[in-house]
């Protein structure tokens, strides 16, 4: 699995960060490390000035939820594949690739 992981540029959205920081079993320490391990193996994409414009836009036009709307932007801005379990709200968007994850 390393090795397919070195081949595919991952990035992802300090909003999805956040996210995951979130959970429940981020209360437990050992499981919040292993989220940092994890996450420190790929691209973080700061929500900056280009990306929120979209986001905003997106909240707008399609109802998105904000953090919905900003992971959805910043998959736009680097013409990235939205990798998501949640196609439902995200499919609304016309030209954001999205996959689900199995």
């Amino acid at each position: 699995m390393d090795w397919l992981i070195s081949l595919l540029m991952i990035i992802f959205s300090a909003i999805s960060e956040t996210e995951l920081l979130a959970g429940q079993i981020c209360n437990e320490l050992a499981e919040k490390e292993r989220v940092f391990h994890v996450l420190s193996r790929f691209k973080k994409l700061p929500a900056g000035n280009p990306i929120v414009r979209i986001a905003g836009d997106f909240r707008r036009k399609y109802g998105l939820m904000i953090p919905d709307s900003i992971i959805a932007a910043s998959a736009i801005a680097t013409d990235s594949t939205l990798i998501t379990r949640n196609i439902k709200d995200f499919e609304k968007i016309p030209k954001l690739k999205i996959q689900k994850p199995y």
